[in-house]
């Protein structure tokens, strides 16, 4: 069952929107309680903002929460458009940054021209080496390095809100490959 909050589109839309868009099923797997304080953040910051709760914007809170791994806006607006939601390039944009802002979303800078993103989860943070060739990307999880940037926020007086770490570099395969070429 889908709670609603004031100021969200009836249950009614939102369940007909979740059957088409095929992720009522992923939404059931997700923690219950993550999707309503999701959805509660989300109304209150769009009353606060002004902006109106419509069903685009649930689908696509609901798709991202519900998303594994990195992905992008141009992937939300693929799926949701497969799925028969119109909405906009702009209104997805908009979308990921507020729930970014909520904390719900992470970006993740893959030395792309655009920007990826992730769901907050309560695993450790991931780093990563990222092949320069292929673009496989390995995460790692170095606890020392969220120790060190603390550690650096606080001798230069500097609020730390995020940080990205990554080495580029050749992955095995493509530095096998670069060797036996060389031969």
């Amino acid at each position: 069952m889908i709670d609603t909050f004031p100021g969200q589109p009836c249950q009614a839309q939102i369940k007909k929107c979740l059957t088409e868009l095929d992720i009522e099923g992923k939404l059931a797997i997700m923690d219950s309680d993550l999707l309503k304080e999701a959805r509660a953040d989300l109304a209150l910051a769009l009353k606060k903002r002004k902006l109106r709760p419509t069903v685009e914007r649930y689908a696509i809170l609901d798709e991202a929460l519900a998303t594994e791994g990195h992905f992008e806006a141009e992937d939300l607006l693929v799926i949701l458009k497969s799925k028969g939601v119109k909405t906009s390039r702009a209104t997805i944009y908009r979308a990921l940054d507020l729930l970014e802002q909520l904390g719900f979303l992470r970006k993740v800078c893959l030395r792309e021209a655009h920007i990826h993103f992730q769901k907050l989860t309560d695993e450790p943070r991931k780093d990563r080496l990222i092949c320069t060739n292929c673009g496989a990307i390995i995460e790692f999880h170095l606890p020392q390095l969220a120790q060190i940037t603390k550690k650096l926020g606080e001798e230069y007086e500097f609020t730390l809100k995020d940080y990205c770490f990554q080495i580029f570099g050749l992955c095995r395969q493509c530095a096998r490959k670069t060797d036996a070429d060389r031969k």
